[in-house]
């Protein structure tokens, strides 16, 4: 799920279609994901920077649980 820019404590995203199948119905259920943050109100442009760098280095070198759950969801 991505998160958009500016999204606040408490906001539900639904992916459609991606939740756990119904074994009598062969239905598939949605994920309903919470979001649960803390945004700072002030960000410096050399945060932002910071930020963004971690990012690329997070998406060229994800850490072995993401892997894994990238591996699930794919």
């Amino acid at each position: 799920i991505k998160v958009p820019p500016g999204t606040q404590n408490g906001t539900r995203f639904r992916v459609k279609n991606r939740g756990m199948p119904d074994l009598s119905s062969r239905k598939v259920g949605d994920i309903l994901a919470n979001v649960r943050l803390e945004v700072p109100t002030k960000i410096s442009p050399e945060y932002k920077e910071l930020l963004d760098k971690l990012r690329v280095i997070e998406e060229a070198e994800p850490s072995p649980k993401v892997k894994e759950y990238n591996s699930r969801v794919s």
